[in-house]
């Protein structure tokens, strides 16, 4: 039986987190909040589902070069969309090409909208 742990992140840091356990049908199996310092959890997949208002999606046409390279490019194109300074250790990773950790690959991308 494949299971699924769903963490529903609040809309604000002061709320708690709901954890939800759902099996391969989605019934859910336990139902409850995310404790920060708890005991560690059973491991199986785990879902986190962000608030839309909080998740920054850019698309960005990074250059080839080293990760390096593509990581101070990455930041540099982020400037005005970060909150805080942002770190060459902060900056966003290109997805790595297979083989991936699970079976499923990751889903293809949106095409990107042509101009008119």
């Amino acid at each position: 039986m494949s299971r699924i742990r769903l963490i529903l992140i609040p809309p604000s840091a002061a709320l708690p987190a709901t954890c939800l356990t759902l099996d391969a049908q989605g019934r859910v199996l336990t139902r409850g909040l995310v404790e920060l310092g708890g005991p560690a959890a059973e491991p199986m997949r785990t879902v986190a589902v962000v608030p839309g208002a909080d998740v920054l999606i850019r698309w960005l046409d990074l250059p080839t070069g080293s990760s390096a390279q593509v990581a101070a490019a990455t930041l540099h194109l982020l400037r005005d969309d970060l909150a805080a300074p942002a770190t060459p250790s902060s900056a966003p990773r290109p997805l790595r090409a297979g083989p991936f950790p699970t079976s499923r690959q990751p889903p293809t991308p949106w095409p990107r909208p042509r101009a008119a």
